[in-house]
């Protein structure tokens, strides 16, 4: 496998630094000073990879996106069926333990924030959550009576993440650990004929 370029390793530590220092300061608090110091660079390298703030938290809506991918797949190899497939969906985006990663949600918590004010990061995280709901859909599609249940189901549980990553960013201590996850596939076995053992 060829090596990353110096040029994509540089981009992803400013993503990085961005994702660290939205999760302390907030988008409005991330200067290029601030990412750079979490990222342990000079902000004249954040201006030479990225034209602007919002360059940079387009490519970390990616980042985010890319890592929940990774996580559903490896919870996936060990599916044996439908309802163990879309449960896997859900540990994956609900992951406690070893996989949790409190700062990648508190910085989707205020990109999508961020989404309410400008265009441009309220397509990425569109496009973001239309393949969660996609795949949600797909995944429920078997368990369910038809296409509109499983289109219900699919919002539902999506919501229910989406939700779970706000109240998690917002009031961590309000969610019991590790409850996330088996509340959402108690949900979809309550929500999906198909999947109720």
């Amino acid at each position: 496998m060829p090596r990353p370029s110096n040029t994509d390793h540089r981009r992803e530590e400013i993503v990085l630094g961005m994702l660290r220092t939205l999760a302390e300061h907030g988008y409005d608090g991330a200067s290029t000073q601030r990412i750079a110091h979490a990222a342990g660079l000079t902000p004249g390298l954040i201006h030479y990879h990225f034209a602007s703030k919002q360059e940079v938290l387009l490519a970390l809506v990616e980042l985010l996106a890319r890592r929940a991918r990774e996580r559903i797949e490896k919870h996936r190899r060990r599916a044996k069926n439908d309802r163990e497939h879309l449960h896997a969906f859900l540990d994956g985006m609900l992951q406690v333990g070893a996989g949790a990663d409190p700062q990648a949600v508190t910085a989707w918590v205020v990109v999508t924030a961020e989404a309410i004010r400008e265009p441009k990061v309220a397509r990425a995280v569109r496009a973001v959550l239309a393949s969660w709901q996609r795949e949600s859909e797909q995944l429920c599609m078997p368990l369910a009576k038809d296409r509109r249940v499983a289109a219900k189901a699919a919002a539902a549980l999506v919501a229910f993440v989406q939700g779970c990553f706000v109240q998690a960013a917002v009031a961590p201590d309000s969610i019991p650990s590790g409850s996330a996850a088996p509340s959402a596939r108690a949900l979809a076995d309550g929500l999906l004929p198909g999947a109720r053992a």
